[in-house]
């Protein structure tokens, strides 16, 4: 069973109540599914971090994770493996396999290898281990921002229209506003 839910209109409504001054968009509306080990140090958690701006649905393997896409559409899922017992690599795979249409960001622990070159991981992004709560932020507004039309998809070729970004398995890439035209 999935763990919880926060909403995030409920999280502005309370930071609204402690601090007027708080604005009420500061917890976007997006839905993120967090995979993450029901250990997870609060140095690797990053469920505190991410209800602060977002709606999350927590799971604490891939099977709730699974149970959970059953019941919602999140806007994407993060899969923390730094905090499970295994390189997350299957899970990836399955979540794929039942909605790949929702992207993936995929966080392993810092030096961790490939087994072999065929089980890179098949999610929208890697993050190794440590990095900042920011860079995770970074990475979800990305894909959020690209739910309203501001993405170009094509093959393995994304682009974000707004901020000239072009994302390959390979990486991100800052286009000149010249180049981006040709890729449009």
């Amino acid at each position: 069973a999935v763990l919880s839910i926060l909403d995030a209109q409920s999280i502005n409504s309370l930071l609204h109540i402690f601090d007027p001054k708080v604005s009420e968009s500061v917890v976007s509306t997006a839905e993120v599914l967090l995979i993450e080990g029901k250990r997870a140090s609060k140095r690797a958690s990053f469920a505190t971090a991410l209800s602060r701006r977002y709606a999350i649905i927590i799971a604490h393997t891939g099977k709730e994770a699974l149970e959970a896409l059953e019941k919602s559409t999140p806007d994407i899922i993060v899969l923390n493996a730094a905090t499970t017992r295994t390189s997350g690599h299957r899970i990836c795979v399955a979540i794929q396999q039942f909605s790949a249409d929702i992207p993936i960001i995929h966080i392993q622990k810092q030096g961790q290898k490939q087994a072999s070159p065929r089980s890179k991981s098949p999610a929208d992004i890697l993050l190794n281990m440590p990095f900042t709560p920011r860079k995770l932020f970074n990475r979800i507004d990305r894909f959020i921002a690209a739910k309203d039309g501001e993405m170009l998809k094509t093959g393995p070729f994304q682009m974000n229209l707004k901020s000239r970004v072009l994302t390959t398995k390979n990486g991100e890439q800052r286009l000149t506003p010249k180049l981006a035209k040709l890729m449009e």
